[in-house]
C-alpha cells in the first residue's frame, strides 16, 4: 500500500490493508492538521482532528461499508456507540453502501433498514450536495445505466452548530465507478456565492477580493497572534513548571504542553510559507530557520531612504512613493513615435491562416486546468495576493470563473513581474502590433494582444504596501506572453 500511495506524496497517512480485491481504506493529510488516529478497523478509520487549536476539536470518521450484512452490523454497531456518547462535532463519511430509506420507502434489504435506524436513533442527519443527483455508476466513464447515492456525508447536532454552511460536493467522475467527493465547512464558497454583476474578469476580481476579505476575518478570529499565542502558552507552562509537584499539576503541565506542540506546528508552517524556503524538509520545526529568513528577506527588501537627482535624500514614506511611482510612470509613458511604413516591407510573412485559425481557438477548461497544475503552489502570490495553491486547493469552487475569464481573452488580470530596466520596457505598442501584422498575424489575435498590454494597471511595492495606480502606455513587462 505504501508503494502504491508513495506517488502523491502526502507526508501523512494511515490505511488499512484490502484483503484481497476488497476492501481497503486510506487516510491522507497534509501537514498544518492536527490528526490524531482514534482506530482505525473494520474499513473505518476515525480521526480527532484540529484545523484551528483555538477551535474545538471534530471527530472525523472515514468508513468504507461492506456489503455482508453481519460486517455491516459490526460497523455499524460502533458507529452507534460512538454516535450515543459523543458531544463534540461529529461527521461520518464515505462509500457506506447503502440507500437512504424515506417513509414511502420499501426496505431495500436488511442492511438498508438496520442503518436507516441506527441514524435515525443516533440523530445523525446527511448533509446536502451541490452536483449531480448520483456519485456510482456501472463503469468508470460515469455513464453507466445502473447508478445511485453511495457515497454520503452524515453530521451530528454539533457539527450542524458549528459549521452550520457545510456543503457535500458531487465532482466529476473520471477513471473509477465513484465520482470524487468533497465535504467543505464554506467560507470562501460562502463568500464566492455573492452576487457579482459585470464581465467574467470583473466577476473575478471582485470574488477574489470578497474572499481575502473573508479569510482575513477568519483567520483573526481563529489565529490571531500566533506568536503571542505560543509566548503566552510558555509563560503559563514555566509557571505550572515552578509549583509544587502533584497530580494535578502534572494534569495540567500535559495538557498545556500538548497546546503548545499545536501552536508550535502552526507556527512553523507560517514561517516556512513566508520564507519561501524549500530546504530543510519536515523532519523537525526548524522555526528559528524560517523566522530567520523571513526577516533576512524583509529587511533585504526594504527600502528606508532614496536619492534623487538633485542631491537630497527622502526618508519619508509619501516622498519616496511619490518619487518611484514618477519614475516608473515616466519609462511607461509612450513618446508617440513615427515609423515610416517602407521600414516593414522587410519582415516576412510566416503566419498563415491555418496558424491564425488555431491560435484563436479558445483553451478548453482541461488546458486551463492542466497549466495551473504544473505551477508552484505557493511562490509568490498574484496581484490579488492569491497564490497558485489557493486555486488549485479551491478549484471546484473557483474554476468555473477562472475558466470563463480566461476563454473571454480578457486583460487586467496579469501577475507582473517586473524588471524596469530592461529596453523592452520602452516597446511602443503601435510598433508591436505593426510588426505582428506584417508577420501575418490577423486582426481578431492582434486586438487580442492589444487588449492583453493596454488594459494593465501598474503600482509600485513599497515595503510590502501599494504606492499609487497609473496605467502603462507603453512597454512589454517581464514574464507577459510577448516578453524576451
Amino acid at each position: 500500500m505504501k508503494t502504491l500511495l508513495a506517488p502523491l506524496r502526502y507526508p501523512n497517512m494511515k490505511f488499512l490493508q484490502p484483503v484481497g480485491l476488497s476492501g481497503g481504506i486510506t487516510l491522507l493529510w497534509k501537514n498544518g492538521f492536527i490528526c490524531d488516529v482514534v482506530s482505525c478497523e473494520n474499513n473505518m478509520i476515525h480521526v480527532a482532528v484540529q484545523c484551528d487549536p483555538s477551535q474545538l476539536e471534530l471527530l472525523l470518521s472515514c468508513m468504507y461499508g461492506y456489503c455482508d450484512y453481519s460486517k455491516k452490523k459490526t460497523q455499524w454497531e460502533f458507529i452507534k456507540d460512538i454516535g450515543l456518547n459523543i458531544s463534540q462535532p461529529w461527521v461520518l463519511l464515505g462509500d457506506l453502501n447503502f440507500h437512504i430509506l424515506d417513509t414511502s420507502s420499501s426496505v431495500s434489504s436488511s442492511g438498508d433498514g438496520l442503518v436507516n435506524s441506527i441514524i435515525q436513533e443516533v440523530g445523525l442527519q446527511v448533509l446536502g450536495f451541490v452536483g449531480r443527483e448520483h456519485n456510482w455508476s456501472n463503469n468508470n466513464m460515469g455513464i453507466g445505466i445502473k447508478r445511485s447515492r453511495l457515497d454520503m456525508d452524515f453530521l451530528n447536532g454539533s457539527w450542524n452548530s458549528h459549521f452550520q454552511d457545510s456543503k457535500f460536493l458531487h465532482l466529476q467522475q473520471s477513471g473509477s465507478d465513484h465520482c470524487p467527493i468533497i465535504t467543505c465547512a464554506a467560507e470562501i464558497a460562502k463568500a464566492w456565492e455573492k452576487s457579482v454583476q459585470g464581465s467574467p474578469g470583473y466577476r473575478l476580481i471582485k470574488r477574489l477580493q470578497f474572499t481575502r476579505i473573508t479569510l482575513s476575518k477568519w483567520n483573526k478570529t481563529h489565529f490571531g497572534n500566533i506568536d503571542q499565542n505560543v509566548d503566552n502558552l510558555q509563560h503559563k507552562l514555566s509557571e505550572i513548571q515552578a509549583l509544587p509537584f502533584s497530580p494535578d499539576n502534572t494534569s495540567k503541565a500535559i495538557e498545556v504542553s500538548r497546546e503548545l506542540d499545536k501552536w508550535y506546528k502552526n507556527q512553523h508552517e507560517f514561517y516556512k510559507q513566508k520564507s519561501r524556503d524549500n530546504f530543510v524538509n519536515d523532519m523537525d520545526y526548524n522555526t528559528k530557520y524560517f523566522h530567520t529568513l523571513t526577516k533576512g528577506k524583509r529587511a533585504r527588501n526594504n527600502i528606508d531612504s532614496l536619492k534623487p537627482e538633485d542631491g537630497s535624500w527622502l526618508q519619508s514614506r509619501e516622498d519616496i512613493s511619490v518619487l518611484l511611482s514618477k519614475h516608473f510612470k515616466n519609462i511607461s509613458t509612450s513618446q508617440n513615435p513615427t515609423i515610416e511604413e517602407q521600414h516593414y516591407i522587410h519582415i516576412p510573412t510566416l503566419i498563415t491562416e491555418e496558424d491564425n485559425m488555431l491560435l484563436l481557438i479558445p483553451p478548453t477548461d482541461e488546458e486551463i486546468h492542466k497549466i495551473l497544475k504544473s505551477m508552484e503552489r505557493w511562490s509568490a502570490p498574484g496581484p490579488e495576493g492569491f497564490q497558485a495553491g489557493f486555486y488549485k486547493s479551491q478549484w471546484s469552487i473557483v474554476g468555473n470563473d477562472v475558466c470563463e475569464m480566461r476563454k473571454e481573452g480578457e486583460g487586467g488580470w496579469l501577475a507582473l513581474n517586473l524588471d524596469m530596466s530592461k529596453a523592452f520596457d520602452s516597446l511602443e505598442w503601435s510598433f508591436l502590433l505593426k510588426v505582428l501584422q506584417s508577420f501575418g498575424f490577423c486582426e481578431d489575435w492582434c486586438q487580442l494582444i492589444k487588449q492583453c498590454i493596454s488594459t494593465t494597471s501598474l503600482f509600485v511595492m513599497l515595503n510590502g504596501s501599494p504606492c499609487e495606480e497609473f496605467s502603462p502606455t507603453r512597454g512589454i513587462r517581464q514574464r507577459d506572453p510577448l516578453s524576451p
